[in-house]
């Protein structure tokens, strides 16, 4: 070799060593991108999701769906019609849970669901990373799905994804349905974008649930129109019952991937209500242990809860319907009636119901709360607050069992018995035998004055003891740090003290105008009389009415634009007292 030819190759060994590690790495990396995307489907990862337009390698499915008897939990397989190319036409894998064999009538119960074919169980049974917040204010569709798609989008850029949608069937649901379908489109027009971006996939089933759980789409798809189509075709629930948790058992079920290193679940539960509290007892936990073991997040486009009560009512085409709509706690800590029993005012909590929040934040999802699609409810106080306050003061997301024993302090439990006791009272309709207009006629009031009686009675019983008890835990009120339970004592006792002078008022009102004449005459009219609210206090007991307005203005004072402090603003602002008039005033509830 001549010198020349030397000094050449002096100068290019190190560009040749550079060519020769460069064409290594590139063919290592063509092989990695051959097995993750192209290659023979028993070696590859499973990817039974959105299939981009453009792509042409056919899915893979692992195994066919086995069928499980569920005597409680129907599964109606409602699949459209439509192309072959919209739909993957191998069956779906399934988690399914030990068989068990129950009686007619009885729910589907498993001691645990676990995907099969899941590897390295004790991995996937690791705390997951939980959002550090689980809810979200939204105003309406449009924002809560806006919000849902950066979630969502977050996820795909990390793995494959597959979208369930969870709608509930109620009556009230009908119009949200369809809203929902229509808004889709950004939605799936920025994951679509962030599918082709990541290299990842995205498919969409639709689900539904009332008293039983109904798949609508038994595969995955990746057509938009298909999955609106799918939701356009979701029937009522006559029952109007809510089993929410087992509707997500089923989602798990029958959708959960078998591989959930690469593939993620994200379950969008679409509802008004908070679900069955029973459902809710029975399989919360169960829900949450599932999710986590199957790496699924729970998301929730919902409605704020009924600040500390259980149920509200919609008006509905005419007709008044009870709706599950709280408590945003995992037990009721406030009176849900006012002093004779009837629906108090529904104001706004703030945060979602106790249920879904729970099932949002243990699993990394959140729970979008949209306001102002309240219209229809009775009573509906819509109110926004003081988040810097009210977020200090967040409901306990922690399990009923560990919740039930912190009620160890007696005054704690106290307040949570109470309560209950006036919720079942109030359910019972014990309180619409109490009248609120009075015929005139000779001999025509003494019937209905002394039923009305007999009603207003057992309330002022139930108040004399409810105010002793919270006057015996004023000391755990004093010693008690968390400022929910504070607020929760200050306004349950200032409403104890004002509903028992109420009912006494009532009481003592009926019993003059069986001596006495008439107050007002009515003119022109039938002669009917009606008790309605004042804010002028009467002379007789002047200090404990006093006394009753300023812990109602304590609590506002000491909880401004807080859920409490709009409770106590509404009774003030309606009157404590009663009085005779010639003409009905709308009362809260009657």
């Amino acid at each position: 070799m001549n010198r020349g030819a030397h000094t050449m190759l002096v100068r290019l060994e190190p560009w040749i060593g550079l060519l020769v590690s460069t064409g290594f790495h590139a063919g290592l990396l063509l092989a990695l991108a051959w097995w993750k995307l192209g290659g023979p489907a028993g070696d590859r990862a499973l990817r039974w999701v959105m299939v981009l337009p453009e792509a042409t390698t056919e899915l893979e499915w692992l195994e066919e769906p086995r069928a499980v008897e569920i005597p409680r939990l129907e599964t109606r397989e409602d699949s459209l019609e439509q192309a072959s190319a919209d739909t993957f036409e191998p069956a779906l894998p399934v988690a399914i849970p030990p068989a068990t064999t129950v009686g007619p009538g009885t729910r589907w119960v498993s001691d645990r669901v676990v995907p099969v074919g899941l590897t390295s169980i004790e991995r996937l049974l690791e705390p997951r990373p939980l959002s550090s917040r689980a809810l979200e204010s939204s105003g309406d569709y449009a924002a809560a799905l806006s919000s849902l798609r950066g979630a969502l989008a977050d996820i795909l850029m990390r793995s494959d994804l597959l979208l369930v949608w969870c709608f509930d069937e109620s009556i009230s649901m009908v119009d949200d349905q369809q809203i929902v379908a229509e808004q889709l489109g950004d939605l799936y027009g920025h994951l679509l974008e962030v599918a082709r971006q990541s290299g990842y996939h995205l498919g969409s089933v639709v689900t539904s649930y009332g008293e039983n759980f109904h798949r609508h789409l038994l595969r995955p798809v990746y057509d938009l129109e298909a999955v609106a189509a799918a939701i356009r075709r979701i029937n009522v629930d006559p029952t109007g019952h809510e089993m929410l948790c087992e509707a997500l058992l089923g989602c798990l079920r029958y959708y959960a991937p078998k591989n959930a290193d690469s593939t993620s679940m994200a379950i969008v539960v679409v509802t008004d209500e908070a679900g069955e509290w029973e459902d809710s007892q029975r399989y919360l936990e169960e829900v949450i242990q599932t999710a986590r073991r199957c790496r699924a997040r729970i998301f929730f486009l919902g409605r704020e809860a009924a600040f500390g009560q259980a149920a509200a009512e919609m008006l509905w085409q005419g007709t008044r319907l009870r709706i599950d709509r709280g408590p945003e706690t995992a037990f009721v800590r406030r009176w849900p009636c006012d002093a004779f029993g009837r629906k108090a005012d529904l104001v706004p909590s703030g945060f979602g119901p106790y249920a879904q929040c729970r099932l949002a934040h243990e699993t990394g999802g959140l729970f979008f709360m949209l306001r102002g699609q309240e219209s229809l409810l009775l009573d509906w106080r819509d109110r926004s607050y003081d988040r810097r306050l009210l977020d200090r003061m967040q409901p306990d997301w922690r399990s009923l069992q560990e919740q039930e024993q912190q009620l160890d302090a007696p005054w704690r439990k106290r307040i949570v018995e109470l309560a209950v006791e006036a919720e079942r009272h109030w359910s019972s309709g014990q309180s619409e035998r109490i009248l609120w207009e009075f015929p005139w006629q000779a001999g025509a009031l003494g019937g209905a004055r002394e039923e009305s009686q007999r009603q207003a009675r057992r309330w002022l019983s139930f108040w004399q003891r409810a105010r002793q008890t919270l006057a015996d835990t004023a000391d755990g009120r004093r010693t008690e740090s968390d400022l929910r339970w504070q607020a929760d004592w200050d306004l349950m006792f200032a409403q104890a003290v004002l509903f028992e002078l109420q009912v006494r008022q009532y009481l003592d009102l009926l019993d003059q105008a069986r001596y006495d004449r008439p107050p007002v005459l009515p003119l022109g009219q039938p002669p009917l009389l009606y008790l309605v609210p004042t804010q002028k206090l009467p002379a007789q007991g002047a200090a404990s009415w006093q006394e009753a307005v300023q812990r109602l203005e304590n609590v506002i004072r000491t909880w401004p634009n807080t859920p409490w402090a709009a409770v106590a603003e509404l009774q003030l602002a309606r009157g404590c007292a009663l009085e005779w008039s010639n003409y009905p005033i709308p009362r809260t509830g009657h």
